[in-house]
């Protein structure tokens, strides 16, 4: 049995692959919203993955990280990846690869980047996965202003962070958005992006037979995982995905999700990539099997502390009558 544990606000990972591509999957694989935790008097033995750490503030991380004591203490009957007390933040991701040498670029919180930032910048959300707010911003005013918008907006200035733009441009002025797995011991390669937009994601990928080609046998060469693995560890990320690029034989990581998406709709893939990628569905999935195959088997147990607080630190928005349903 696998539980797959996030947020109201990163729910659906799971379920949408278990909709699209893979009914059989949904039969021993369940995502459950941690408030949901609150109505259980007992939980399944298994694998259990701990996602959405980096869209939690400190209440939540609190009790997420009590969860994984209790569940650690069961012992052999479950196996658990992600710890939410060990998973870095997005800004403590990019600081911590920036200080080991990983990185050239840096991250800067709001009262940080006056007189340090190298330019040009842009600005993001710290919590969420939805890359850039701004365009590249060229100076220290054109960021200014750009703050000064968004808080026009209602973005709270502690949500923010501001990132060095690092070009990662090959000599075609293409840029490629490489993507792998962490699924506990395994690495397994996702994709690579081809754009000329520095904002490089699927809806402005542009590919060729040269550049189907490229992803194809980066998928299946997976050159990058003894490069990507202390990555993960770094960031005390068990299961995730990270985006990077590769250049003159350097990793650049932009980040670390705790939460990835798999697989968009079929009808998102340009004519070619389909097949290849649900080859990554087939792969993650084993390797999420094989772990949770490695649990002794028993029945469920109980839960050992208060679900009135589960639910008060966990409720995302919903009410008692919604979540007791």
């Amino acid at each position: 049995m696998l539980t797959y544990l996030t947020t109201k606000e990163g729910a659906g990972s799971l379920k949408r692959v278990v909709q699209r591509y893979d009914a059989e999957f949904g039969t021993w694989a369940e995502e459950r919203l941690y408030s949901s935790l609150a109505s259980l008097c007992q939980v399944p033995r298994g694998l259990w993955v701990f996602c959405d750490a980096q869209r939690m503030g400190p209440e939540q991380r609190a009790l997420a990280s009590r969860i994984y004591a209790v569940l650690k203490a069961e012992g052999s009957g479950v196996r658990l990846l992600n710890d939410p007390g060990k998973v870095l933040s997005r800004y403590e991701q990019l600081r911590a690869f920036r200080e080991h040498g990983i990185n050239g670029f840096a991250a800067y919180r709001l009262a940080e980047w006056e007189g340090r930032a190298r330019f040009p910048v842009f600005v993001r959300i710290e919590k969420d996965h939805d890359g850039p707010r701004t365009p590249l911003l060229h100076t220290a005013d054109e960021l200014r202003e750009a703050l000064a918008f968004m808080a026009m907006r209602g973005f709270e200035p502690e949500s923010l962070i501001v990132v060095e733009f690092s070009d990662s441009a090959d000599s075609s002025g293409r840029f490629i958005k490489y993507g792998t797995f962490r699924v506990g011991d395994r690495i397994i390669a996702r994709h690579a992006i081809p754009s000329f937009d520095w904002n490089t994601k699927i809806s402005n990928a542009q590919y060729d037979a040269a550049m189907l080609q490229l992803e194809q046998d980066y998928i299946e060469g997976n050159p990058h995982a003894d490069l990507l693995m202390p990555i993960f560890e770094l960031a005390g990320i068990e299961y995730g995905r990270i985006d990077y690029a590769y250049l003159d034989g350097r990793i650049s990581a932009w980040e670390i999700n705790d939460n990835p998406n798999w697989l968009p709709r079929a009808d998102a893939y340009p004519p070619g990539r389909v097949e290849v990628h649900l080859r990554l569905l087939r792969r993650c999935k084993e390797a999420l099997r094989e772990l949770a195959q490695r649990v002794e088997p028993g029945p469920p147990f109980p839960l050992s502390f208060d679900p009135d607080w589960v639910w008060e630190a966990m409720r995302d928005g919903q009410t008692e009558a919604e979540l007791r349903t």
